[in-house]
């Protein structure tokens, strides 16, 4: 099975994105290029932070936040909708580098179970502000849809190889159920659940999360 990078995982989001939404066009790298790239990123950047601060990110407090006028951003977005996939995008690239495992399937169980949770810990907490503020408009479209089920297919896939021993021992019929059971207790859900509703620490989650996972790997 070939390791997937960084980049794989960006691309991979971006390529579904696209799929849903249509190409976009490409423009040659002139002055009037690099300041449309500043004004979008500057946009984007003002909805993330509005977001994670509990607002609603209207039009109105993202020209506020980022200066740039009203009909400028609808010459980058062709809607909040766009925007909002736009500001999904910049979380997934900046979380992207804490989502792979270093030294898959390397040292004893409890080291690997340790290194996953962790791994898993540290991308949620970097994505969890935005995912929490933004979710119930993020889940109504498919395009980040269409993301999501990317990095899903990747964790399973680090999940599969990191306890290649243990799964290879509880064998192939109950081995799917187990990769299952692993990706939901450390998924985006759970954390939000923990953390938001049970009021949780992230030193407890962890410790949950270890049991749970040396529960689940046991033949």
């Amino acid at each position: 099975m070939v390791e997937r990078t960084v980049e794989d995982l960006v691309d991979d989001f971006e390529h579904r994105a696209r799929a849903i939404l249509g190409s976009i066009e490409t423009e040659a790298a002139d002055g009037r290029v690099a300041i449309r790239l500043r004004n979008q990123e500057k946009v984007i950047a003002a909805l993330i932070a509005l977001v994670v601060e509990g607002k609603a990110g209207t039009i109105d407090e993202i020209v506020e936040r980022s200066g740039v006028a009203r009909r400028t951003i609808f010459r980058h977005f062709t809607d909040v909708s766009e925007l909002m996939l736009a500001a999904m995008r910049s979380v997934v690239a900046d979380s992207a580098p804490l989502a792979l495992l270093k030294d898959v399937g390397v040292g004893p169980l409890d080291q690997r179970i340790e290194s996953f949770v962790d791994t898993r810990l540290r991308t949620l907490a970097r994505m969890h502000p935005f995912r929490s503020g933004a979710n119930a408009r993020l889940a109504e479209l498919d395009a980040v849809r269409a993301g999501v089920r990317a990095t899903t297919e990747m964790l399973r896939v680090q999940i599969s190889k990191h306890f290649a021993e243990e799964l290879r021992m509880i064998g192939p019929v109950h081995a799917e159920h187990v990769i299952d059971g692993i990706y939901v207790v450390s998924s985006y859900e759970s954390f939000d659940i923990s953390v938001a509703q049970i009021g949780s620490s992230t030193a407890t989650v962890r410790a949950a999360w270890i049991h749970a996972i040396s529960r689940l790997l046991m033949p």
